[in-house]
């Protein structure tokens, strides 16, 4: 019973976000990112969970590395297209589907196209803590 318990709060404590949700045997989801990935963890609600967390914080504008096929500006996200190198001065922010940040290569949606293929390599930030985790998906990164 007493287990049955640890995994409902534990469950319930990652709501709403379920598809990303890993128990803490299975490293949770800070570890289990780098275990599986994909649409296993990001169908979408990435977008929604960082723009609420983009207006909490009070962030107008984000370098972005996203793993999704919807243009982050129909959820009224300000960004940057971010694909490799220094960020530039438009943001001190910066957001990362799980499926970049881990060292995975896709395509990526632009605010008029999608890129060709890109592999980020973001080993320079797997031994800090996020600022925060929108939906368990994306990583939120104060760069200065």
């Amino acid at each position: 019973m007493a287990l049955a318990a640890v995994q409902a709060i534990e469950a319930c404590a990652h709501a709403p976000w379920h598809l990303s949700f890993f128990n803490v045997l299975a490293g949770g989801p800070e570890r289990a990112q780098f275990i599986i990935n994909d649409s296993n963890i990001d169908w979408g609600q990435g977008l929604i969970a960082l723009r609420e967390e983009m207006a909490r914080r009070g962030i107008h504008r984000v370098h972005l590395a996203y793993h999704g096929t919807a243009d982050p500006t129909v959820y009224g996200i300000d960004s940057v297209p971010y694909l490799g190198g220094s960020p530039g001065p438009e943001s001190d922010w910066i957001a990362v589907s799980s499926y970049y940040f881990v060292g995975l290569a896709q395509r990526m949606m632009l605010h008029d196209r999608r890129s060709d293929r890109v592999r980020l390599d973001f080993h320079t930030l797997w031994s800090r803590h996020a600022d925060a985790t929108p939906a368990g998906c994306m990583l939120l990164f104060r760069l200065r």
